[in-house]
């Protein structure tokens, strides 16, 4: 996979993130800071979200094992495989940590598979990472694990973001992503991305070509 990703990309297989000094004295002083400043504030359409996808998986097991044939069931496998390797290859390694160099092709092909993922805005995902990786373990920590597993795995999705968070997610270089023209779009146009995508590929193609 790497020799793949090294042909695609060129040569030079690494790609860096806008150098930016750590102050320590400022990570103690967030790490120091009482989470009393953030009052537990619901994020409904969040939760509204979650509920719909978890209610609709549910159901889309149950048909699976009742009604749904098997390419199907191989059509939804390679779905999630596509979407997985989205966040993992394109959302975390490239977009989040720039480990590896990508040429545009590439970059269409990562940013096809982030949009299948449905995981949200790829910048808004980097950038809370970076802030995640420069913070971790304090009350800028987006998922900060202090709070407990149940917080920093599900919790931090069904509230309104530390207002911390968001203030040091303002402070952090993210000029890379800023001067993503891919990125940019994706985050401008993320719904009619999601439902072209997403939504309606998936619910159609099984209809139309094994009924």
């Amino acid at each position: 996979m790497l020799l793949k990703l090294e042909k695609m990309a060129g040569h030079n297989l690494t790609e860096k993130i806008p150098n930016e000094a750590v102050d320590i004295q400022e990570v103690e002083k967030v790490k120091n800071t009482a989470s009393v400043l953030h009052a537990s504030r619901f994020s409904w359409r969040n939760i509204i979200v979650l509920i719909y996808l978890h209610i609709s998986s549910l159901y889309g097991l149950y048909l699976a094992f009742t009604a749904a044939k098997w390419e199907t069931l191989v059509y939804v496998f390679a779905l999630y495989v596509i979407g997985r390797f989205g966040v993992t290859a394109g959302i975390h390694r490239y977009w989040s940590h720039r480990s590896y160099k990508a040429n545009s092709a590439l970059r269409a092909l990562l940013m096809f598979c982030c949009v299948l993922s449905f995981e949200g805005k790829v910048f808004i995902w980097a950038r809370d990472h970076r802030v995640h990786h420069k913070y971790q373990e304090t009350e800028a920590d987006p998922h900060n694990i202090r709070k407990g597993f149940w917080y920093a795995h599900v919790g931090w999705l069904l509230q309104k973001k530390n207002p911390i968070v968001v203030e040091k997610g303002k402070g952090i270089n993210i000029s890379d992503l800023t001067n993503d023209k891919l990125l940019m779009f994706q985050n401008k146009h993320f719904w009619p991305l999601a439902i072209l995508i997403c939504f309606i590929p998936p619910t159609f193609i099984p209809m139309y070509f094994w009924g």
